[in-house]
């Protein structure tokens, strides 16, 4: 699934200049393809690894406040780890309504960023809380495995959303995404 954001010779200097910023930034990291055909600028992201990795990202998030005793070693930031989790399924279904069924659609490049950009926040928000938890149980175990392939898969939704890459992943773990969501997905 491709996203295609079509400015034409029409459309206001603001959102010319927007655009072309948009899939500068996007161009530079790597996410997307910027094309040039007169007066019209095409930018694609590719929301197919976004929703995938976004959604496996939300799985294994999931899965890691599921684990027994998670929520007692959280205590009161569970119930914040809940509902960052919350927004993010709110965020992972526009979304997918944003893509339908689609193999290309013509949509706003900014409101997907926007909300790749609230979904990945509502992830790291989570990945924080369930980083501070001490390691050393088997719960903390498991848990450090989901949180390296949600931290691994991070950075693969910033570039597909054509956003900045922040390296998140933790020190000495490398995962390759194939790896991560086996493991996100519950595999």
């Amino acid at each position: 699934m491709k996203i295609r954001d079509v400015l034409t010779a029409s459309s206001s200097r603001r959102a010319l200049l927007r655009g072309l910023l948009l899939g500068g930034a996007a161009l530079g990291a790597g996410a997307c393809t910027v094309t040039h055909g007169g007066t019209v600028i095409t930018a694609t992201l590719d929301l197919n690894r976004m929703l995938t990795d976004g959604q496996a990202i939300l799985t294994a998030l999931n899965t890691a406040l599921l684990i027994p005793g998670i929520a007692a070693m959280l205590g009161a930031n569970f119930a914040a780890a809940e509902t960052a989790l919350a927004a993010a399924g709110a965020a992972m279904t526009e979304l997918k309504t944003l893509a339908g069924s689609s193999i290309s659609v013509s949509i706003d490049v900014a409101r997907v960023q926007t909300l790749a950009a609230s979904l990945l926040a509502d992830f790291q928000t989570v990945l924080s809380l369930l980083s501070k938890l001490a390691p050393g149980s088997t719960a903390t175990s498991r848990l450090a495995l989901l949180i390296s392939a949600a931290t691994t898969l991070v950075p693969l939704v910033q570039s597909a959303a054509g956003l900045p890459v922040s390296t998140t992943a933790m020190p000495g773990v490398r995962m390759t995404e194939t790896e991560a969501l086996r493991i996100a997905q519950g595999g």
